[in-house]
């Protein structure tokens, strides 16, 4: 079975697309993995994934945390503060 020249040229030219797009990917992909090495010390997805997990449990304490002042805020002064909320 031979491959005619015209279906070879386009199957050179969709593996150079390719490899240029994979170039590319990496590219980021080593930029991203660089900016998590720099602003978060992650080495791994993984570890960024857990810190993420930690960020998160902690950014919702914080809510529950300022959501039971404002309750004890309001319950104490609501009556001088009305209004301001």
């Amino acid at each position: 079975m031979a491959i005619d020249l015209d279906a070879y040229k386009k199957l050179k030219e969709r593996l150079e697309e390719l490899k240029e797009e994979f170039d590319k990917t990496r590219g980021v992909l080593e930029s991203l993995m660089q900016r998590l090495r720099e602003e978060f010390s992650c080495e791994t997805l993984d570890e960024a994934e857990e810190l993420l997990e930690k960020l998160s449990e902690k950014q919702k304490e914080a809510e529950e945390e300022y959501k039971q002042a404002l309750q004890e805020l309001e319950e104490k002064w609501g009556d001088k503060l009305k209004g301001v909320f």
